[in-house]
């Protein structure tokens, strides 16, 4: 697999950007380092880097495109190997003082308040990025944006960071906008993983009364307040390639779902039960997020960023 990489890219520190450093970041971090990256690059052997701006990966098994495309935005962090080689990795520096190739330069940390970027000169796209400096604010709580977006001391709260509750105030506010489209490949997916093991799972009909009996559209308009959507399955409608709308669907319907209990052979016992299983809930915040909405004031504040 050939990547091409973009002439004229620099590190912040002006050192040229390069094959090398990708062939580095690939085969010291990504493939012995990162969880997902063990798994996506374990039958990844070598990278040739013929010139400086060509990386070509070579596998010992075929990969499937598509799983490194998906994995790529979470472990293709490429770092600069002449900062990082011969170090210690997870205690280098540059682990806290970061240099990149992007159109920003990290350059203040104020920890528990702030951090500052300030506009990186030698960017490799001309004209941008148009703003002199930003600040990500660190809040206390996700309630805390809300009320720092109304009060005007940010302009910008991404990827939820405001409580979905607080969406429908602040959209009705002068000046706000919440923004739930563009960012679907981000958000995070609810799913029942059944365990075919079990006797009673491993009987399709039982699987079929699990599904009759879940009412995705209270989920969706009382737990995730309409910001939400139900799919047939673990694919989502925004992975073209791979989703599949005829796919069969069960409507919320319990008397389906006791027929087809009754069915499979599992009568309600003397006290009302069938059977028992144990479910393990997933180990993430329970309350109710989308990591796709985005708070954006229209006119942000000349003294906290210029050059809109």
């Amino acid at each position: 697999m050939t990547f091409k990489l973009r002439e004229g890219v620099k590190w912040h520190d002006g050192k040229p950007f390069t094959s090398s450093d990708v062939a580095y970041s690939a085969l010291a971090i990504w493939k012995p380092l990162q969880n997902l990256g063990r798994l996506v690059f374990a039958n990844l052997e070598a990278i040739d880097t013929p010139d400086d701006l060509t990386a070509i990966f070579r596998f010992s098994k075929p990969t499937p495109l598509q799983l490194i495309r998906n994995a790529l935005p979470v472990v293709s962090s490429v770092v600069p190997r002449h900062i990082y080689e011969g170090t210690e990795i997870a205690t280098n520096p540059a682990n806290v003082k970061l240099i990149g190739t992007g159109p920003f330069k990290f350059t203040e940390y104020k920890p528990g308040e702030y951090y500052r970027l300030t506009k990186n000169e030698d960017y490799w796209a001309k004209g941008e990025p148009r703003l002199d400096e930003v600040i990500f604010r660190v809040l206390p709580d996700r309630a805390g944006a809300a009320a720092a977006l109304e009060a005007e001391e940010i302009q910008l709260a991404a990827f939820s960071a405001v409580p979905l509750t607080d969406l429908d105030r602040i959209s009705k506010e002068n000046g706000l906008k919440v923004i739930s489209k563009g960012y679907e490949g981000l958000t995070y997916q609810l799913v029942v993983e059944i365990n075919h093991r079990r006797k009673e799972l491993a009987d399709l009909k039982v699987r079929q009364a699990i599904a009759h009996a879940i009412d995705r559209k209270f989920v969706v308009d009382t737990v995730f307040l309409g910001y939400a959507a139900a799919s047939t399955g673990p694919i989502p409608k925004n992975a073209p390639e791979f989703y599949d709308a005829k796919v069969p669907t069960y409507a919320f319907d319990t008397a389906k779902a006791n027929a087809l209990l009754d069915e499979a052979g599992y009568k309600k016992g003397a006290d009302g039960k069938r059977f028992k299983l144990k479910l393990r809930a997933a180990p993430i915040s329970t309350r109710p997020s989308s990591s796709a909405i985005t708070c954006v004031r229209h006119w942000p504040s000349s003294a906290s960023m210029r050059n809109w």
